[in-house]
């Protein structure tokens, strides 16, 4: 199983790597968009596979341990990033590998979605991540500074691709969201081990 985590964060690279090459013979900021998103997605992947390759415990990974590298890895690609606080709180609590995927895929959107879209006015801004269980329930808590997210965009009927994933990548865990946009956004993703 350690050589089959291994193969596949490989072969993630490799797909990063293609997707890469492919950017550069691309006009379209669209297409270009794209597959940026698409690259950040593999890339979150990846850190998990390398991490399963590296643990212990072929079946399981601390967020503790996971988070922090996949937030430095999702952060390195945005040229702002140096503008932008990242402050995490992070208890060590064992997942198995699907429910951690999915914790991993909906970090990811949030970070992305916040530093594409909630400095854009101001340019500097603040990331709050935590993660805490109390029995058998784990909270995760992501929190930024930003505009928050447009009145018009619906949170319990999604229009967008990456709040459509947070909500399916959710439900896969049993989890329940709750999204604030008081103040930036608050997400708030509970979710049985």
């Amino acid at each position: 199983l350690f050589e089959v985590h291994h193969r596949i964060k490989n072969n993630m690279s490799m797909i990063v790597n293609l997707l890469t090459l492919q950017i550069d013979s691309l006009k379209n900021g669209e297409a270009i968009g794209a597959l940026r998103n698409a690259i950040g997605r593999l890339k979150a992947m990846g850190v998990l596979y390398d991490k399963l390759y590296r643990s212990d415990d072929v079946n399981a990974i601390s967020l503790a341990d996971y988070l922090p590298s996949l937030i430095e890895e999702i952060i390195s690609v945005f040229p702002d990033r140096y503008k932008v606080e990242i402050d995490t709180d992070i208890e060590n609590i064992k997942l198995d590998v699907q429910r951690i995927s999915c914790v991993g895929m909906i970090v990811n959107e949030l970070i992305s979605n916040t530093m594409k879209h909630a400095f854009t006015e101001r340019g500097n801004g603040a990331i709050s991540i935590g993660a805490s269980h109390s029995g058998d329930t784990v909270t995760i808590l992501y929190e930024d500074d930003g505009s928050g997210i447009p009145p018009g965009i619906s949170v319990t009927n999604p229009q967008t691709f990456g709040l459509k994933l947070i909500a399916g990548l959710a439900a896969q865990i049993d989890g329940a969201l709750e999204i604030d946009r008081e103040r930036g956004t608050r997400v708030t993703l509970t979710f049985p081990i």
